[in-house]
């Protein structure tokens, strides 16, 4: 159980998905895409590419998380939100770009996807130098939450309507529409984040907090008066330290 819960998980998942997705972007459907990126000096299959290279950065990021957290002496919290940064800001750049052979109605719904992607890139570039500010990990949570809800509604918006009516490509009234819906995705995700740390606090809240005075009184124990000025990711590696002197104890 121990070895189980000593693996890196979100780290593991996001290499395996982002290595398999960049795979699956050019076999499948089997013998219809291949890895060839030009073809008599043209670029082939431009949304596979973009879609691989999206894919890529996100896996980078996975594998840099296990560097950080099993390879390396220390924990480097700033490495690893800097690439999970790096991974947000490329996906939205990329999706900002995304327009080839596309309708109206498809412009739009991956403009509004960038705009949930900007705030999960702004936010995890903000954590690289305020890692102790519990805000900005709510605000990246309910972007990557926004962008998870709105590729779903994308899905049946473009590909396999509900109704089995396709939706109007070019109509304006149908751009007024998703904007208003991806505000109720906003207004939806809000409240399943707020419920979720609702729920999770009131079940571990006071185990929380007597950890907390815990690894306070480990900080003043273990503080030196030379380490009076810590950086960002010194404090990662501190609470990190702090953590494990607790598992020994418990």
């Amino acid at each position: 159980m121990s070895a189980f819960k000593a693996v890196p998980w979100e780290a593991v998942m996001k290499l395996f998905y982002g290595f398999g997705a960049g795979l699956a972007e050019f076999l499948h459907p089997p013998v219809v895409n291949d890895f060839a990126m030009f073809r008599d000096g043209v670029l082939q299959y431009p949304n596979n590419w973009q879609h691989f290279t999206m894919y890529t950065f996100f896996a980078l990021s996975g594998l840099m998380d296990i560097i950080s957290q099993k390879i390396l002496e220390r924990r480097a919290g700033m490495l690893e939100s800097l690439f999970v940064t790096l991974a947000f800001g490329v996906e939205a750049h990329l999706l900002l770009n995304h327009r080839h052979g596309k309708s109206t109605l498809e412009n739009t719904t991956h403009l509004l996807v960038t705009i949930a992607t900007l705030g999960c890139a702004t936010a995890s570039a903000a954590e690289i130098w305020n890692p102790k500010v519990w805000l900005l990990r709510f605000i990246r949570t309910g972007c990557v939450l926004q962008q998870a809800t709105w590729f779903i509604h994308m899905a049946y918006i473009i590909y396999k309507p509900v109704s089995g009516i396709p939706w109007p490509r070019e109509d304006q009234h149908t751009v007024m529409f998703l904007t208003m819906a991806f505000c109720w995705h906003m207004l939806l995700n809000i409240v399943i984040t707020g419920s979720t740390y609702g729920i999770v606090y009131a079940c571990f809240g006071s185990r929380w907090r007597r950890q907390y005075r815990q690894v306070t009184s480990l900080e003043m124990v273990c503080t030196k008066p030379s380490d009076s000025k810590i950086d960002s990711n010194g404090y990662r590696d501190y609470v990190d330290d702090a953590d494990k002197l607790l598992l020994e104890k418990s």
